[in-house]
């Protein structure tokens, strides 16, 4: 049987014109990942202080401790419009799950695909060669897409500096009992 990992566990219950949410679990106050929405229709994901549930982001739990199990409502103008915004939720919550779980763990090997982005870019696939740790923003170093067959095959490359990094392979389910939502990493 494969370790599993509860990322996160959440509640949610739909009411009348309105979506409760209680953080039950989550695997770190401060994961160091941010999912920023690709697309102006979704939520992004933070972890500053307190969970809240906004018309554009989802907060999770963050440095004031003594709120961790705060019931948090967002009102919602009726009911198609609170399952909408539910669905929303959950989808914005399984990417930053899949964040958290490649974000964590063993660093990459040279020469291991990993996926790569700069500041609201999409995350791409990349060949890993190396990690600049002293003071370097865009710390991660990887083979230019156009030089990977060169790579390969043992000839010169190019390389690109990138801002973050996720290791490739690391699985994430989702997985719901009745009103709780809970990601693991497999």
């Amino acid at each position: 049987m494969k370790d599993t990992t509860v990322i996160l566990r959440a509640r949610f219950v739909k009411y009348e014109r309105a979506l409760a949410m209680q953080v039950m679990e989550q695997i770190t106050q401060n994961t160091g990942y941010d999912y920023y929405a690709r697309d102006p229709r979704e939520l992004s994901v933070f972890c500053p202080t307190t969970p809240e549930l906004l018309n554009n982001t989802v907060f999770l739990r963050g440095t004031r401790r003594n709120c961790d199990y705060d019931v948090v409502v967002h009102q919602c103008k009726d009911n198609d419009h609170r399952d909408r915004y539910a669905n929303k939720v959950i989808a914005a919550l399984t990417n930053w799950a899949q964040g958290v779980a490649h974000a964590e763990g063993t660093p990459p090997c040279y020469g291991d695909e990993v996926e790569v982005k700069g500041n609201g870019d999409y995350w791409q696939s990349q060949i890993f060669v190396a990690e600049l740790r002293d003071k370097c923003i865009s710390r991660w170093v990887c083979v230019d897409e156009r030089y990977a067959d060169e790579f390969r095959q043992g000839k010169p490359y190019n390389i690109v500096f990138w801002r973050h990094m996720r290791p490739v392979g690391k699985s994430v389910t989702m997985r719901q009992d009745d009103d709780v939502y809970t990601w693991e990493r497999k």
